[in-house]
């Protein structure tokens, strides 16, 4: 028990010193607005995403992640709209991160194979420190442990400010590329004492869509082989994701290397307005021994809608359409 709370001190104070670094999604393309907002619309039809990520949950003190998110494309405002909500817990309640934020893309035809979209997001966040989960020294008794004698308290603390993001995709059926830049201003986050700045996050991804089969099949994607690649950086901290999907039919695999970090799988059964995922991250640092991994779920629903000329194109995404 004292080494497990020591080393989720540790986690914790090393979050600190870098400075809060954003939470992070193994299903990428699963939650497409948290990766990128300009993802908003290019589904064509209405869809909801919802995914759960339980990190290192071995250690009492894990880090658990949820988001939900609706999106759609929208011929009156020449692009697609979104909602993007989350909720980031660390600690079993002792930090708490909520965000809510809205999104406007807009989305141009280039010509008949290719689309451009460009997007805007502008978020609601706070973050809460529970100071009643805190416990201290005058509270651990040498023999009987922790005591329910009432010892030092430190006061519940919440931040709350504005932040704002964006992003931008070319797309066409068989291949896309974008680009992401988050925390556009850097908000002050600090809820005690000196100033703490949000870092800025920069995403770029790219990937292609292979048809493994000719005639009809290729033409709706119903088979493929999808190579990827995503690069994240925030401050100090970089970070390669290299990973393929293959789609046969209704099932979709998934199986990633995140430098220095994890082995990624995952798998994937979809409808035509259905999906459910999950995936497991294998850790390949020292905490492998502790943490046991991350789990992450996923599931999403497209609904049904006419689409005139079928415009805009409709992006196939990796591991999705």
């Amino acid at each position: 028990m004292e080494k497990l709370l020591l080393l989720w001190l540790a986690l914790a104070l090393t979050a600190i010193s870098t400075q809060a670094q954003d939470p992070q999604f193994s299903q990428f393309y699963a939650n497409p607005l948290y990766l990128n907002p300009a993802f908003a619309g290019t589904n064509g039809c209405g869809r909801i995403n919802l995914n759960f990520r339980d990190q290192w949950p071995q250690l009492s003190g894990q880090f658990v992640t949820t988001s939900a998110s609706y999106d759609q494309h929208s011929s009156a405002l020449n692009g697609g709209m979104g909602i993007l909500i989350s909720s980031d817990n660390a600690g079993q309640g002792t930090f708490i991160t909520n965000r809510v934020g809205v999104i406007y893309s807009y989305i141009k035809d280039l010509n008949r194979d290719y689309s451009f979209s460009f997007a805007m997001q502008a978020d609601v966040e706070q973050k809460t420190v529970n100071g009643q989960n805190f416990i201290f020294g005058d509270r651990i008794d040498p023999v009987k442990g922790i005591s329910n004698n009432v010892g030092e308290v430190v006061a519940t603390t919440t931040k709350s400010y504005a932040d704002f993001s964006t992003g931008a995709i070319l797309y066409g059926k068989y291949v896309q590329a974008g680009f992401s830049a988050h925390h556009l201003f850097e908000p002050e986050q600090s809820l005690i004492g000196k100033s703490a700045l949000l870092p800025r996050k920069y995403t770029a991804h790219m990937g292609v869509n292979i048809p493994l089969e000719r005639g009809r099949g290729a033409r709706h994607l119903n088979s493929y082989i999808s190579p990827q690649i995503i690069y994240q950086q925030q401050r100090d901290f970089k970070e390669l994701n290299l990973g393929v999907f293959v789609k046969k039919g209704v099932l979709t695999g998934g199986l990633w290397y995140r430098t220095r970090d994890a082995i990624i799988a995952s798998i994937a059964i979809q409808t035509k307005h259905f999906r459910v995922g999950y995936s497991y991250d294998a850790t390949l640092s020292n905490l492998s021994v502790a943490s046991v991994g991350s789990h992450e779920i996923a599931i999403g629903y497209t609904f049904q809608c006419r689409i005139q000329n079928k415009k805009p194109k409709r992006m196939a995404c990796p591991g999705w359409g």
